[in-house]
């Protein structure tokens, strides 16, 4: 539980800016995933893998996934499918 608070808070800078580990390439605009230039929250693909990971009983992994979920659902846009952002317009991270 404590690397996922660690990540939580080291990791990310807040609503609105990108992650610390911001790369750019496939579908990762900015530290961002997109799928048909639609962004894919990051709690959308951990709270699937805590579930998981808590029927499999592998607390750790159940742990800090369910933190990054929580983490996500902090964010004022955490519901919100559709972005007003153009991932093609974002710079590559040098």
């Amino acid at each position: 539980m404590a690397a996922g608070i660690i990540y939580a808070i080291v990791g990310f800078r807040g609503q609105g800016n990108p992650p610390r580990l911001a790369c750019t390439c496939g579908p990762f605009k900015e530290g961002m995933l997109y799928y048909r230039d639609v962004h894919i929250h990051h709690w959308v693909i951990y709270a699937p893998i805590s579930l998981v990971a808590l029927l499999l009983r592998v607390w750790d992994i159940a742990a800090f996934c369910t933190i990054m979920t929580m983490q996500g659902l902090s964010y004022s846009d955490a519901l919100e499918i559709q972005e007003e952002i153009d991932p093609e317009s974002l710079d590559p991270v040098t």
